[in-house]
């Protein structure tokens, strides 16, 4: 994939939620600085004049008059993708499974909150076991959903025809493709096509969920229950495997990372991924931002599907 290598390199960043994003955007701001920006308003103008001001901008989600969008929702529906020519595109995919894990797991850490503002208004129960959340289809699909950039239905809508629209737009673009099972050479992707580096190649675990469990701890019944409902997201994470390996065959493997937060999931293996991870002290930051907003997605995603009903 062509890439201009230097620092004079600008880079636009698509942050699915629970794919890393947390850790990766943490980088680009250390690597930025004052020139790193998270995008608050999706409209046309106010992106372009973003993009004129920030060598590196991230598109998330966040609150814009009473909606909840993708910040990058008008980009696609207008087709402006012209806007991100000469930048270095980037994005993080997940292993479904682990994705929607990391997803209920972060709820249940929310309960208090969310359960007060997203169920019990809608007479929903919350979910009293991560059996019944599965079954639930707008928590399923997420990462072609948001890459898809489309607000207005629920993720169970997603048709192959959409499917074919992101795969076309990742290769279109040129998008680089990190994975979270393959954070440690994804990072190294990013240094030698931005030409910048990680300082002392020292990364910040950001948004950890101290009280997930471990993959092999869930039943397979539930991470079975999960492939079935997460096909389109199953199909886009192969594709974006083979992504991964076309800039990992160019690149190769990198330094060895620190990663520091002080809990260790599992994703970063140091012999296969050549990462290792050093015990912190607890956060200085709490990313409250980032749980309300997951949460408001969520409440987003559910009204829509009510009203659909």
């Amino acid at each position: 994939m062509p890439h201009s290598s230097d620092q004079d390199s600008k880079v636009a960043f698509f942050h699915i939620p629970k794919t890393g994003g947390m850790t990766f955007g943490g980088v680009l701001q250390s690597m930025f600085g004052d020139s790193f920006a998270a995008c608050s308003d999706p409209s046309i103008d106010a992106v372009a004049s973003a993009l004129q001001k920030f060598d590196c901008l991230e598109f998330h989600v966040h609150p814009y008059k009473g909606r909840l969008p993708y910040m990058h929702s008008e980009l696609a529906a207008k087709n402006r993708w012209d806007l991100l020519e000469r930048r270095e595109i980037f994005t993080m995919l997940r292993d479904p499974v682990e994705q929607s894990l990391s997803l209920y797991f972060q709820l249940v850490e929310s309960r208090p909150l969310l359960e007060q503002t997203c169920y019990k208004p809608f007479g929903i129960p919350f979910p009293e076991s991560l059996e019944e959340f599965v079954e639930m289809p707008w928590h399923m699909n997420t990462q072609s959903h948001f890459l898809l950039g489309h607000n207005n239905k629920p993720t169970f809508d997603f048709v192959s025809e959409d499917l074919a629209r992101v795969k076309d737009w990742l290769v279109k673009l040129k998008v680089h493709v990190g994975l979270t099972e393959r954070y440690a050479d994804s990072l190294h992707v990013l240094e030698k096509v931005t030409g910048r580096n990680v300082d002392e190649y020292k990364v910040e675990r950001r948004q950890v969920n101290k009280n997930r469990l471990r993959s092999e701890q869930i039943p397979e019944t539930v991470k079975d229950k999960i492939r079935s409902q997460s096909h389109r997201d199953l199909e886009l994470y192969e594709f974006a495997r083979e992504r991964f390996e076309e800039d990992f065959r160019e690149y190769g493997k990198g330094p060895v990372y620190t990663f520091t937060s002080g809990v260790f999931i599992g994703h970063y293996d140091s012999e296969e991924h050549n990462t290792r991870t050093v015990a912190s002290s607890p956060w200085r930051k709490v990313h409250i931002r980032v749980v309300v907003l997951t949460i408001q997605c969520i409440c987003y995603l559910r009204r829509t599907f009510l009203k659909s009903c």
